[in-house]
């Protein structure tokens, strides 16, 4: 069954209300001490949500919708129930962070006001997962001739239409915002932080494409998409992940920068590069292809799903980086 404990171990991370008071005192007195520090906590536990929003819920919701219809009527009245548990369980104290979070300095255009209006319908939304949960789990369907289920399924039907629109613009709104922040903390670096920078900009590029797949692409096919600008874009991203390979694979830069845990084990942030690269490769290849098939028929549903899968992945893809790279180089973690 799906769990939540990435979404609750942020919040623990990045509210003061909850966790250890040790480590909140050691957290404050770091913040006080360099206020830039708050502003990297903030966008990593955005960004640790929106990767939430992005991938496990997501992964709920289609599961949901594939098996329990996406009408207004229940799909699945007299079919043969095959449910193992895939729903979400959240702690609801946890969620009641993200209102904290869109409360606390520094404040952040957009993103805040967006996180505030979404933590409820969140709760909200994920308590209708739960119920859904216990109640195809236990059989309950079996005993009410799926009375609940019909309710929980209105339910979740007008809170998922109400919220989606919300999830897409608060999404949009932090890849706007990480642009001038990770602008500002790039400028900051001196030179001994080559790798650091190198990784910054990659990301620049990553989220730069990933503007261009937000405004044009999501869920409309890949021929809405402007082949020269994904190309351009493309292009700068593979350049940049060349740079910054060429630095990693030098160990006494890593050594110098501090970055000795980088060859220790799974390297999340390259993990996530290679997949972005991947991801983005596979959109530029489709793309080539579209324009060599050109005029020889209209899109089809196979088409706008291939288009969709794939740009959904690189936009996840790109907040792992994200994530990644504030656990490598996360400013809050290194002056404590």
């Amino acid at each position: 069954m799906l769990t939540a404990l990435l979404i609750t171990c942020f919040l623990l991370a990045a509210c003061s209300t909850i966790g250890e008071p040790q480590k909140q005192q050691e957290k404050k007195a770091a913040v006080q001490a360099d206020p830039s520090i708050a502003a990297a906590i903030k966008y990593s536990a955005y960004m640790e949500l929106d990767l939430f929003i992005a991938s496990k819920l997501n992964e709920t919701e289609s599961f949901y919708f594939r098996n329990f219809g996406a009408g207004e009527e229940l799909d699945v009245i007299g079919k043969s129930v095959a449910y193992t548990g895939i729903f979400l369980k959240i702690n609801n104290y946890a969620l009641k962070g993200i209102e904290e979070l869109a409360k606390s300095e520094p404040r952040i255009e957009k993103v805040d006001a967006l996180a505030a209006e979404l933590a409820p319908n969140l709760n909200e939304l994920i308590g209708l997962y739960g119920e859904a949960d216990t109640y195809y789990l236990m059989k309950n369907y079996a005993d009410d001739d799926y009375s609940k289920g019909k309710t929980l399924h209105q339910q979740i039907l007008t809170l998922h239409k109400e919220t989606a629109p919300l999830l897409a613009e608060f999404s949009d709104a932090l890849g706007e915002q990480l642009v001038p922040w990770l602008k500002t903390t790039m400028e900051s670096l001196d030179s001994n932080h080559d790798v650091e920078a190198a990784a910054i900009q990659t990301l620049l590029s990553a989220l730069a494409l990933d503007s261009l797949l937000a405004k044009q692409g999501q869920g409309a096919g890949i021929d809405q998409l402007d082949a020269a600008q994904v190309k351009t874009l493309y292009d700068q991203l593979d350049e940049h992940i060349k740079a910054l390979l060429h630095l990693t694979k030098d160990a006494e830069l890593l050594e110098k920068e501090k970055l000795d845990e980088w060859l220790v084990g799974d390297n999340k942030l390259m993990l996530a590069v290679i997949e972005g690269k991947a991801a983005a490769t596979d959109i530029n290849q489709s793309l080539l292809q579209k324009k060599k098939a050109s005029g020889t028929g209209n899109k089809d549903k196979d088409d706008i799903a291939k288009a969709t899968a794939e740009i959904r992945k690189y936009r996840i893809s790109v907040k792992k980086m994200f994530t990644a790279y504030m656990e490598y180089f996360n400013k809050a973690d290194k002056r404590q």
